[in-house]
């Protein structure tokens, strides 16, 4: 596993995990962030924030958010390219 924060424009990874505390983790939970979501990166800038697609939506990370959410490298099959 590694941190989303380490990921490029373009990758195409599993979520793992969240370490945040519980309030962050909540509050991403409650916007469709589970384990097993597959996630793109459609942005990122020089400040580390990201932008992610997943289940045909946008989600904006900063970078220290996105040190404690926990990837994997997506294996799977058909990927939603459907990012615009």
């Amino acid at each position: 596993m590694m941190p989303l924060s380490l990921l490029r424009i373009g990758d195409k990874v599993v979520l793992k995990e969240i370490t945040a505390d519980h309030g962050v983790k909540k509050a991403l939970l409650d916007r469709g962030l589970i384990r097993g979501t597959t996630l793109k990166v459609l942005a990122s800038d020089t400040n580390g924030s990201y932008i992610l697609y997943f289940g045909g939506t946008r989600l904006a990370v900063d970078k220290e958010l996105a040190k404690f959410i926990l990837v994997e490298s997506y294996q799977g099959g058909k990927f939603d390219e459907k990012t615009r």
